[in-house]
Formats: structure tokens, C-alpha cells, sequence
């Protein structure tokens, strides 16, 4: 939406938050008039076509998104990377809804083999009418000629195996596909919900598709529990059909809300009070070899602001807790003594009555924490010798007054960081050292 926003602003398309299949006429005669210099008259119908939505929430007070300029391609207009891969697709969807359809032969046949039947599909493409616009899509395959009856002999046998595979994760395009399926959201609003998903941290991005965190399962997990009506597809494209009936003056505003928030607020008073914390922070039982520091009793996995942990049992009773590596805080700390930590990173700072701040391990790694923290809210960053910071990194970037940089840590990886960061917002991306071959 944003690639698609630039391209708006830049004049080069028509406004794009709008799912009518519509075009205007004055933009019809420029996509046919194209076609006909482009491609010719017999990729051209005798008359317009012109489209009527299946869709009962679209949404028509614009036309279709189109390029304001037909003739002027992407390279005409010198776009560049997404902008020209979008551009494209809106000017050959918008141009290839003017054409004749293609003409294709499809022969498939079918050998017998006492109680199977194999079966091969073969294609040629007579005319690609609208497909010209579309040539990787053209494909063709060639079959041999066959007769019936007649009889075929194996050739070569290769036996392959094949597992049956989950339904594939929902990418940001199928996401927006099912929910126009089910009647829920609008062009201006889909946008926007991705980015509320992966925002609030309930789903992560592997590759083009979406993953559930833990967090997401939780949260839909007491949804669909304790307000499944709400959370229910068929409520929410209800819901807008309503509201849609409001903007059209068929439905009160006050009468719909009144049916719908009495009883929802009734519902949420009396779960606020049944519904225990345990249930959304409970994600099972440790494995038996996991122990509590504190009582040796059993562990459960948590779910905590910063991810999973383990937290004994008996909480609160008993506050022993480990991270999901089996380490308790008490190991932390230790750490901080041992030879390979203080060859690496300097000593601990102190506090101003000399006691050693604590090695503590947090959402972006490990730091040093005021013996009374998170009481006393004082935080510093681990420092690697020189010797191992040029080992790491080269060349530390300097102040003008030639203090060195600090390396931080923060939601995308490590930063060099002025001395006086945050307050000093200064920041210089990281440049890893390629690693040294060996002799």
C-alpha cells in the first residue's frame, strides 16, 4: 500500500484504496486504443467490456485502480524496483480486461492399467487474446499422438515419495483474500490490519508468510474461549453490513449499538473477574529434567513480557524462574566472574556506594543491572575490551572530542552509539567483519 500510495502521489495511477472492477469510460477508450496500436484488432472486442462486482461490500465511489496513462509504461516513466513490478501489474490487469479471451486446447488422456488409471494433460495455445500481456503465463505442453485402444508399454519406472503437506500459512495477499471472502473489511481498512497483527507482536513474518507467536495463540485462544461470539467471522461481516445500513440511513445507530453493547459489556464485567491469569500466561509443563532453583518442584513454561520462561509451579507461592536455556539468574550473575566473560567485557561498573552492578539477561541480551533493579531503573550496556572489539567489529567510530562509540542493542541488532546515547541520538550502523581465512 505504501509502493502503491508513492505511485498515486506521483500521479501514475488512479487512487488505489478502492475495490470496484469498474473503469471509466474516458479510461475504457484509452485501454482499447492501445491495444489496438499495441497488439492489433483481433486482440480487440467489437465492444467494451464493462464489470459488475460479485462482492455485496464493495465499496464503487472510485473506479478501479489503473494508470492514469495508458501508453506510458513503467519504463517511460522511470520506475524503479516495487514501484515498477506494481505499476506493471496495474497497467497489464487493467489493459488485459479490455482484451478477448484466450483460445486454448486442452486434450487430456487417460491409460488404463487393470485397476489404475494414469492420466497426462496436454495444452496448445490456438490464440493468447488477453494472455499477450501475460508471456511467462503462456505455457504449452505437447503430447504425442494416441489412439484408443491402443496399447502402451512402460518405458522407464520412477518411483517417487510424497507426504502430504498442511495447508500453507496465510501470506499478507491470501489473508486479504479470505477476508474478502468473508464479507470483513474494506480496501482503506486491510492495510491496517496487517500492520496491527504484527505490531502487537501476534504473528511473525517467515518469508512472505505470517507465523503465530505465542502471544497470538494466547490471545485467540481466550478470545474464541471466553468471547467467541465477537471474535466470530460471521458476527464481524455482519457487524458491517450494519454499519453499512447506518451510512445508508436503513438502521438507527443508537438501536444497533444499544443490542450490541449491553450484553458485550455485561459479558466483559464478569470475565474480568473469572477469567484467571494463569490461563493466558501458562503455555504447559516443563520437561521433568527442568527443576525449580528455589524448591526443586516442578516448572511450567510461561509466557513473559519478553517471551518464554520457566516459572515454578507454586508461583506466586515460589519465584523461581530459569530461562528457556535452563539458566536461573543466579547463573547470570556467576558468569560475570568467569575467566572467558571478564577476558572479553570489562568489569562491572558500580554503584556510588562501590557495590557491583549485577549481570542480568534481558529482551535484547544480556546487561548490567543496579543491584536494586528494576526498583532503582539503572541499565548499562556491556563493553568489549579493545582488543576483542577490533576482533569484532575494526575500526570503533569516535567523537569529535575522541571518546569511542558504544555497541547497543535494540530491536534490529546491534548499532555503534554516541557515549552520551540517548540523550545523544547519534547512532552508525554496524559494518561486520568478514571472518578471517585460515592459512
Amino acid at each position: 500500500m505504501s509502493t502503491a500510495q508513492r505511485l498515486y502521489e506521483a500521479g501514475h495511477i488512479t487512487y488505489m484504496r478502492t475495490d470496484s472492477i469498474g473503469m471509466s469510460k474516458q479510461a475504457v477508450d484509452s485501454a482499447r486504443k492501445l491495444i489496438k496500436k499495441e497488439f492489433g484488432d483481433k486482440y480487440l472486442p467489437e465492444k467494451p467490456k464493462y464489470y459488475k462486482t460479485k462482492s455485496k461490500v464493495a465499496q464503487e465511489a472510485h473506479e478501479a485502480v489503473r494508470p492514469t496513462n495508458f501508453a506510458k509504461t513503467s519504463k517511460d516513466l522511470g520506475l524503479e524496483s516495487d514501484q515498477a513490478r506494481l505499476y506493471d501489474l496495474i497497467r497489464n490487469r487493467a489493459l488485459s480486461s479490455q482484451m478477448n479471451p484466450a483460445s486454448i486446447d486442452v486434450v487430456t488422456v487417460k491409460v488404463e492399467v487393470e485397476d489404475y488409471v494414469f492420466q497426462l494433460i496436454g495444452r496448445k495455445v490456438n490464440f493468447p487474446g488477453y494472455l499477450k500481456v501475460y508471456p511467462d503465463k503462456v505455457s504449452e505442453v505437447e503430447l504425442p499422438e494416441y489412439k484408443v485402444g491402443q496399447e502402451l508399454y512402460p518405458h522407464q519406472l520412477l518411483p517417487s515419495q510424497h507426504f502430504t503437506q498442511p495447508p500453507a500459512r496465510f501470506s499478507e495477499a491470501t489473508l486479504i483474500k479470505m477476508l474478502e471472502s468473508l464479507g470483513i473489511g474494506r480496501p482503506s481498512t486491510y492495510a491496517p490490519i496487517i500492520h496491527t497483527i504484527e505490531v502487537r507482536k501476534y504473528v511473525e513474518k517467515e518469508g512472505r508468510y505470517f507465523s503465530p507467536t505465542d502471544t497470538g495463540m494466547v490471545v485467540t485462544d481466550l478470545l474464541v474461549k471466553y468471547f467467541g461470539d465477537i471474535v466470530d467471522s460471521s458476527f464481524t461481516a455482519d457487524m458491517e453490513d450494519q454499519l453499512d445500513d447506518i451510512a445508508n440511513g436503513e438502521l438507527e445507530w443508537q438501536k444497533m449499538m444499544d443490542k450490541f453493547y449491553k450484553p458485550f459489556a455485561k459479558n466483559l464485567e464478569d470475565k474480568e473477574d473469572s477469567i484467571k491469569r494463569d490461563e493466558f500466561t501458562v503455555l504447559g509443563t516443563a520437561p521433568k529434567g527442568i527443576k525449580c532453583p528455589d524448591c526443586s518442584g516442578k516448572m511450567d513454561i510461561k509466557l513473559g513480557r519478553y517471551g518464554r520462561f520457566y516459572s515454578c509451579s507454586k508461583f506466586p507461592d515460589c519465584k523461581g524462574m530459569r530461562s528457556m536455556d535452563g539458566e536461573t539468574e543466579a547463573d547470570t550473575a556467576a558468569r560475570a566472574k568467569t575467566k572467558d566473560f571478564l577476558e572479553t567485557y570489562e568489569p562491572s561498573p558500580k554503584t556510588d556506594e562501590g557495590a557491583d552492578f549485577i549481570l542480568k539477561r534481558g529482551r535484547f541480551g544480556e546487561f548490567w543491572a543496579h543491584p536494586d533493579y528494576p526498583k532503582v531503573k539503572d541499565a548499562r550496556p556491556l563493553i568489549l575490551l579493545p582488543h576483542k572489539l577490533e576482533e569484532k567489529y575494526g575500526d570503533v567510530p569516535k567523537t569529535d572530542d575522541g571518546r569511542p562509540y558504544l555497541i547497543k542493542n535494540g530491536k534490529f541488532g546491534e548499532f555503534w552509539a554516541h557515549p552520551d546515547y540517548p540523550k545523544v541520538k547519534d547512532i552508525i550502523r554496524i559494518k561486520k567483519q568478514k571472518p578471517q581465512e585460515k592459512s
